[in-house]
């Protein structure tokens, strides 16, 4: 019989499953194979591939993930736990997000200060008369504001020639 092997997992699913049991104790009751197992789905691997690299039935992982207490419990809190970890980094990247922003506006960029209003609800998302007129002092002060940093550009020019 010739078997398909299963793609590779990230080689760190065991150092993942291994931390997590130092650290919770989440994976404390669980077989070995069990272990393997949730490591393994959390590095995204399909539950046929998990059942082959773990040497069990696809059927097995299948009860596993649906019957067995403590593997559900293990495997949705390490869910849950990569979760936070996710959104706590994605809230620290924030900072960058509002630098971009922040430069973005600085230049000029008319279009993402519109975009920005209407998504903190400033302005009303659809085209209204007072969005039209948003839109127009938005470009009249990015244009003013871009005239303004060419006639500092220019001068700094001149005065160093």
């Amino acid at each position: 019989m010739n078997r398909k092997k299963p793609p590779d997992a990230p080689k760190n699913y065991q150092v993942n499953a291994i931390r997590l049991e130092q650290a919770t104790g989440k994976l404390s009751g669980l077989a070995p194979k069990q272990q393997k197992a949730i490591g393994l789905i959390l590095a995204g691997l399909s539950l046929a591939d998990v059942a082959k690299r773990v040497e069990v039935s696809r059927g097995t992982i299948h009860n596993w993930t649906r019957r067995n207490g403590k593997f559900i419990a293990a495997l949705e809190s390490w869910r849950s736990d990569m979760e936070r970890t996710t959104r706590a980094r994605l809230l620290g990247l924030s900072a960058l997000g509002f630098k971009a922003i922040h430069r973005a506006l600085e230049a000029g960029d008319a279009k993402l200060a519109l975009q920005l209003f209407k998504g903190l609800g400033i302005i009303a998302k659809e085209k209204t008369a007072a969005a039209e007129s948003e839109t127009k002092v938005i470009r009249v002060s990015t244009s003013m504001a871009e005239a303004r940093r060419r006639a500092g550009d220019g001068a700094e020019e001149t005065v160093g020639k």
